[in-house]
């Protein structure tokens, strides 16, 4: 699809093309955009640079904290896509100071799409369900009402105060428990998806936090890969007219209860001949025991309205359909 005149050889910086979904949703453009973006990566590591340069991408070599680097490669782009780290203040404040630089001489608005999770709207519930607060995208008051202490918020209240000065545009997508192969260069399985499978071998039995009833929602990359996509094309064409808060999109699909997540992990292990065994109660662990997942402390009930009004409509398999395909991919060392 070509981005139209207005916007030929429009430049994009990625940041997380070497990551899950920062990958997928590059592979995406390049094929949706085969012409018409002019796409620089920061990479961190040499051995990545063969399978980014693949794609035809331009790379700044460098890390996150490189801050120079990335405000100097953002006031280079027309657009910024950041899919490499959600609570890291001073790495979106150094790209914002480079698209407000960029905002000084470009003939358009510059554009920041920014990933998020639904972890933003999480309440501990210690593992267990409680009364949470349904979240809808499509609020404003809703999305205004998260408070400011949760995790990812501080990121996201960096940019929806960036919009307000009317100087750039900018997105947030923040998608739920990612599942499914990926499809970019480098990283193809979920993060948190291979520790949870790594943490059941080490334990020989998935692992549940307390009781497990907790509430979450999931979602296939590809349907993740779809809504940027859908945000994207919105982005670039300047039609549209919400601000700040109304720029907000949940990508979230079905709902889970991480008892039934470990089980389906454990049952797929077993099948898999891993050494676990059958079992209706998964191995008990607090955050102290397992501190990176957190999340699966955590209660969200997100609704995904905005997205939908976009055009989204997920539909790829479910995590109990797509698991036992994408296994032998997660069952690969994490580092």
């Amino acid at each position: 699809m070509p981005i139209g005149e207005k916007y030929l050889m429009t430049s994009l910086f990625i940041l997380g093309a070497t990551g899950y979904i920062g990958g997928s949703v590059l592979a995406a453009l390049k094929k949706e955009y085969p012409s018409n973006l002019k796409i620089t990566a920061l990479v961190r590591n040499e051995k990545d640079f063969p399978a980014v340069r693949a794609l035809g991408i331009d790379i700044v070599h460098g890390t996150k904290a490189d801050l120079d680097k990335i405000r100097d490669a953002a006031s280079d782009a027309d657009i910024v896509l950041a899919a490499l780290d959600n609570d890291d203040v001073p790495l979106v404040q150094a790209i914002i100071a480079g698209l407000e630089t960029r905002a000084k001489t470009a003939s358009k608005k510059p554009i920041l799409i920014h990933t998020s999770g639904t972890g933003v709207i999480g309440e501990d519930g210690k593992g267990n369900f409680k009364e949470t607060k349904t979240y809808n995208d499509n609020s404003e008051d809703d999305i205004r009402s998260i408070p400011a202490t949760n995790v990812h918020r501080p990121v996201d209240l960096e940019i929806f105060k960036a919009d307000e000065t009317g100087n750039i545009s900018g997105y947030i997508i923040a998608p739920a428990a990612i599942y499914g192969p990926g499809t970019g260069p480098v990283r193809r399985v979920s993060m948190g998806l291979q520790l949870m499978v790594h943490v059941a071998l080490k334990r020989k039995a998935a692992i549940i936090f307390d009781q497990g009833t907790a509430v979450w929602s999931d979602v296939h990359i590809d349907d993740v890969v779809a809504l940027y996509l859908l945000v994207f094309k919105l982005a670039l064409s300047g039609a549209d007219k919400n601000k700040s808060y109304g720029k907000f999109y949940f990508a979230s699909a079905r709902p889970l209860v991480w008892r039934d997540w470990s089980k389906t992990i454990n049952k797929a292990l077993m099948n898999k001949g891993t050494g676990l065994v059958d079992t209706l109660d998964p191995v008990r662990v607090t955050v102290a025991d397992e501190p990176y997942l957190w999340f699966c402390e955590t209660n969200t009930l997100p609704v995904a309205d905005r997205a939908a009004s976009l055009g989204w409509k997920p539909s790829h398999p479910s995590f109990e359909e797509t698991l036992p395909s994408e296994l032998d991919a997660l069952l690969k060392p994490m580092w």
